[in-house]
C-alpha cells in the first residue's frame, strides 16, 4: 500500500513499492542461510565512508548514475512488518542507506521496523527495491508501506531509539543456530571467546527465549542484567562488525556464565564425570531443561 501514490512526484517509488509487494515470498536471487549468514566481509559490498557491509551485491555505480542524472531529492517514510526484529534488520538498512549515500534513520517499534530515507529520487527507488532483495536470511518481510514526505534536508543515516506503545504486532525471530564464524571463534584458543558457550551476532544466537516485550532492544530481553564491557560495546557500535547492533553481544567478562550445581569449577568436565558415573545430569539451556 502506497500512500499519496497518485502523486507524480512518488510515481517512480510507488512502482517500486507495488514491484517489492509482488515478490512477498522468499527471493531466490538472496543469499541463503548457511555458514555466514549472507553477511561475509568479502562477499558484500563496503562503502568507505562509513563503512558498512551488506549481504549481497549493491550496483553502486548505478546508484552514481541515478545520483547525477536525477535532479529531484525527496524522502519517504516507509514502514516494514514481519520477521524483522532480531534478525540483524536495522544493521541491515543502516548499510544499505550508506552505501547509497542516503540520509534518514531507522528504528523499531511494536509493529515492526520504520524508516525514513532520503536523498535523490533514483537513489531512493533503488533503497526501497533492493530493500527486501538483500535482506537478511533469517528475515521475512510481508509488507512495505510507503509515503511521501517533505525531505528534510538529512545526509546522515542513523539508527534511532525504539518506539514503545502498549500493544503491537511485531513478530519475534526464533532462536538462530551458532553460525559458523561464532564457532569458529569459539574453538580458537587465540579468540577471546574461545570456550564462551554463549557465544553470538547478529546472525545466530538465542532471540525468543530471552525475549520478554517488542521492540526487541537488549533492555526488554533478559540480557538486560549484564552490562557490556568495553570491548563488546566496541563491537556494537562498530558499523562493519558482525556484532552490530546485535542485542545478546556477550563475552565471558561481561556475560553469562555457565556452573554446575553442586558448584565446580569446570562444568562441562564435571557433567562428563556424572554421566560417566550412570547419573542423570539434566542441562538448562536457553528454552529450559534437557
Amino acid at each position: 500500500r502506497v500512500a499519496g501514490s497518485g502523486s507524480p512526484a512518488i510515481h517512480s517509488a510507488a512502482a517500486v513499492v507495488r514491484s517489492v509487494m509482488a515478490r512477498i515470498v522468499p527471493n531466490p536471487d538472496r543469499p541463503g542461510a548457511g555458514a555466514t549468514g549472507g553477511a561475509r566481509p568479502d562477499s558484500g559490498t563496503i562503502d568507505p565512508q562509513p563503512r558498512a557491509v551488506l549481504p549481497c551485491r549493491v550496483d553502486t555505480a548505478l546508484r552514481t548514475m541515478q545520483r547525477v542524472t536525477t535532479a529531484s531529492r525527496v524522502r519517504r517514510r516507509l514502514r516494514i512488518s514481519g520477521i524483522v526484529q532480531g534478525v540483524g534488520f536495522r544493521p541491515y538498512v543502516y548499510g544499505l542507506a550508506t552505501s547509497s549515500h542516503l540520509g534518514g534513520f531507522v528504528g523499531n517499534d511494536t509493529d515492526g521496523v520504520f524508516i525514513e530515507i532520503e536523498g535523490e529520487d533514483g537513489a531512493v527507488a533503488g533503497f526501497i527495491s533492493d530493500l527486501e532483495r538483500c535482506a537478511p536470511p533469517a528475515a521475512r518481510i510481508q509488507q512495505i508501506e510507503a509515503e511521501e514526505v517533505p525531505p528534510a534536508g538529512e545526509t546522515a543515516f542513523r539508527i534511532v531509539a525504539s518506539h514503545h506503545a502498549a500493544s503491537g504486532t511485531a513478530l519475534v525471530s526464533p532462536d538462530l543456530r551458532t553460525c559458523d564464524e561464532c564457532l569458529g571463534e569459539l574453538h580458537d584458543p587465540g579468540d577471546r571467546r574461545y570456550r564462551y558457550p554463549f557465544i553470538n551476532c547478529t546472525n545466530c544466537g538465542p532471540r525468543f527465549t530471552i525475549i520478554e516485550r517488542t521492540p526487541y532492544d537488549r533492555p526488554e530481553t533478559t540480557m538486560r542484567a549484564f552490562r557490556m564491557c568495553a570491548a563488546c560495546q566496541a563491537e556494537y557500535d562498530d558499523p562493519v562488525d558482525r556484532r552490530f547492533h546485535a542485542q545478546p553481544n556477550a563475552c565471558s567478562a561481561c556475560g553469562p556464565q555457565m556452573r554446575s550445581l553442586p558448584d565446580s569449577t569446570d562444568p562441562i568436565r564435571h557433567a562428563r564425570q556424572r554421566v560417566a558415573a550412570g547419573e542423570v545430569v539434566a542441562v538448562k539451556g536457553l528454552g529450559g531443561f534437557h
